[in-house]
């Protein structure tokens, strides 16, 4: 879903000019369940957004509607009610501010993976989704970076990595317990010592020079 999400942004470069942030917030418990919520804020760029919903296409590209864009959403949201372990889910629509986001609570990372590999492949068909891209075990959150060298991102232009400009990932990911170390040298500890903060271009992340991968112990 977030390569699709990407990749859509990308096409509109022209109008969002790289003012956009994802948010992916995990809160982990000793016993692996937890609270999956991820925000895309694209408020930055909401008057370019509304003036480009205003027109049926621009530069060849189709211009969903707010009608289609809800139907999608909707969509996403009946996979991840249907996903077994998956339960709670709230979501967010702002076609004001155009920030949305979605929350749910998952059983374990087995439950997460796998309905988040359903709705991966729900919206990009004939790709292969990224597999357990969280695990947790022993004591051990393992984050996986599983975009570097997909043949999605090498598509992408180095001009059009250009126009992605300040667009940011922030990874935020919280625990019960203290955090002893993590692999991930971007990344930094909050002062509780039980949360850890990423955040890192967008641009960086699409050439390959940054990943959000982070092995985290506790």
């Amino acid at each position: 879903m977030r390569i699709k999400a990407l990749c859509f942004i990308i096409l509109l470069l022209p109008l969002l000019t790289g003012c956009f942030d994802l948010v992916e917030e995990i809160t982990i418990h000793n016993n692996g369940s937890g609270t999956f919520v991820f925000e895309a804020n694209l408020s930055q760029s909401k008057t370019k957004i509304k003036t480009m919903m205003a027109l049926d296409s621009m530069d060849g590209i189709k211009i969903p509607s707010i009608k289609e864009l809800n139907k999608e959403m909707d969509k996403a949201k009946g996979i991840l009610l249907a996903s077994d372990g998956i339960s709670n889910f709230t979501e967010s629509r702002n076609f004001d501010d155009f920030i949305f986001s979605s929350h749910f609570d998952f059983r374990d990372v087995t439950c997460l993976n796998k309905a988040l590999s359903t709705l991966f492949k729900a919206f990009n068909p004939g790709v292969s989704p990224p597999e357990n891209s969280y695990q947790f075990d022993n004591h051990t959150f393992t984050r996986k970076n599983d975009y570097n060298g997909r043949q999605e991102i090498k598509k992408i232009q180095k001009k059009e990595i250009a126009l992605l400009g300040s667009a940011n990932m922030t990874c935020i990911y919280r625990f019960d317990t203290d955090i002893k170390e993590f692999s991930n040298k971007d990344a930094k500890l909050s002062k509780s010592g039980k949360a850890l903060f990423l955040k890192l271009p967008i641009p960086d992340l699409v050439n390959g020079t940054k990943n959000i991968s982070n092995t985290i112990k506790l």
